[in-house]
C-alpha cells in the first residue's frame, strides 16, 4: 500500500512538471496585460512639468519626438536666424549724412495717437523764450507736425542804429512728416534782411529741396498783423516746385 501512494504521487509530479514546461511565457507590458509590444507611458516629462507618451508603432516612426526641430524629410527646420527666432537683425541710424552740410534723421518725430500724423522733434531748448532779433529761432505748427529751428549770426557793428539788422544764417533745421534735416554748410544758407526786421526771408538748400522761411510779422498770413508768426516752404531744387506749405509756424516758447 506504501509503494503504490508514492508511486502516484510521483507520477503527479511529473504530469505538474510536464504542463509547466510546455506552456510558453508570453511578455506583459508595464500595465499588466498581454498586448504582444510595449507600451509605456510616464506620468511626467523631463521636467515634471507635463506628460510625456510614447508609443512604438511601425518601425522607425516616432509619435512622441520633437517636430519643431525635424520634418519628414529628416532635415533639420529649427531656427538659427537670431535668439528667439526673431530673424535678422536690421538696424537703423540716425543723423545720417545725405551731403556736403545736410543731414536727415528719419527717426526725429513720434507718432500722435490723435491724429496718426508725425509729431516733429527739432531738439527745442525748452528754456529758450522768443526775441525778435535773437540769434536762435525755435519755431513749431499748431499741430507740432513741422518744426523749425535756427541760428544765425548778428553782424551788426556797434554804436550803430540799424533800420534792417543784418544777419548770417548759420544753420537751419526743419522737421517736417517724420524726417528731420539739418543744414549748415554756409554756401547752401542765406538771410535776407528787410525793414525793421519785419519780413526777413531765410532760405536754406539740401541735395534735393530749397527750404524757404518768411517772416508774417507785419502780413495777414495766419492772423492779425503785428504778431509773431512765420510761414515754411519746401521746393524741388531742380524744378522749384512746391512740395509742401506754406505752413504756419509760431514761436515755441
Amino acid at each position: 500500500m506504501t509503494r503504490l501512494i508514492i508511486l502516484t504521487t510521483s507520477i503527479g509530479w511529473g504530469v505538474a512538471a510536464m504542463t509547466a514546461c510546455s506552456r510558453p511565457e508570453v511578455p506583459a507590458d508595464s500595465t499588466g496585460s498581454d498586448t504582444g509590444h510595449a507600451d509605456a507611458t510616464a506620468s511626467s516629462g523631463p521636467d515634471g512639468s507635463g506628460t510625456a507618451e510614447e508609443t512604438s508603432s511601425t518601425p522607425g516612426e516616432t509619435t512622441g519626438g520633437d517636430t519643431a526641430n525635424s520634418d519628414p524629410t529628416g532635415e533639420s527646420t529649427h531656427d538659427t536666424s537670431g535668439p528667439s527666432g526673431l530673424g535678422t537683425d536690421e538696424s537703423s541710424g540716425t543723423g545720417v549724412s545725405s551731403g556736403t552740410g545736410v543731414s536727415s534723421d528719419t527717426n526725429g518725430g513720434t507718432a500722435d495717437s490723435d491724429t496718426g500724423s508725425s509729431v516733429a522733434d527739432c531738439g527745442f531748448d525748452p528754456g529758450l523764450t522768443f526775441g525778435r532779433l535773437d540769434e536762435v529761432f525755435q519755431l513749431v505748427s499748431d499741430d507740432g507736425t513741422t518744426c523749425l529751428w535756427l541760428e544765425r549770426r548778428d553782424d551788426s557793428e556797434p554804436d550803430i542804429i540799424y533800420k534792417a539788422v543784418p544777419f548770417t544764417l548759420l544753420a537751419f533745421k526743419v522737421g517736417h512728416a517724420g524726417e528731420v534735416v539739418l543744414i549748415d554748410d554756409p554756401n547752401a544758407l542765406s538771410w535776407e534782411s528787410t525793414h525793421h526786421n519785419w519780413m526777413d526771408v531765410g532760405e536754406a538748400r539740401s541735395n534735393e529741396v530749397r527750404y524757404r522761411l518768411e517772416d508774417w510779422y507785419v502780413g495777414t498770413e495766419g492772423g492779425e498783423s503785428f504778431t509773431d508768426k512765420f510761414g515754411v516752404f519746401a521746393y524741388d531744387l531742380d524744378t522749384d516746385a512746391l512740395i509742401w506749405g506754406p505752413i504756419l509756424l509760431r514761436p515755441y516758447k
